[in-house]
């Protein structure tokens, strides 16, 4: 009976942190704005940059997130940039922050004067 007990706990642990991972590595895919991977000193395309939006309010949250190599959801590395930017609306939101652009010296995320964000490469690559 106890070793039915611990299995059972241990399933359940299992089932709970495959549903968090499964959500946190996924959610932000169901309001995407934009994707892109761009080359870098360890690989190419080894950075990936994510833009998606989280409803605030009545508001769009933008958010933005750079992942490190090509993990899974369950294992990788990613570089959280947090809220870039607040949009009206998810078509001003595509509009404003759906434009990813690679160049030697970093990316720029997003399009025109105040909904750009510019990444350099040497903050990007400074993971390891």
């Amino acid at each position: 009976m106890k070793k039915l007990i611990s299995v059972l706990g241990i399933i359940t642990v299992l089932v709970f942190y495959f549903a968090y991972y499964f959500y946190n590595g996924y959610s932000g895919t169901f309001n995407l704005i934009a994707v892109s991977w761009g080359d870098g000193k360890y690989g190419k395309a080894f950075y990936g940059v994510y833009v998606y939006a989280v409803p605030f309010e009545d508001k769009i949250s933008v958010k933005s997130t750079i992942h490190i190599g090509r993990g899974t959801p369950f294992v990788g590395y990613q570089y959280d940039l947090g809220e870039i930017g607040i949009s009206n609306s998810m078509e001003e939101a595509v509009k404003q922050w759906g434009k990813i652009t690679w160049s030697d010296e970093g990316v720029l995320i997003g399009k025109g004067q105040n909904h750009e964000l510019f990444i350099t490469k040497e903050k990007i690559e400074s993971h390891r």
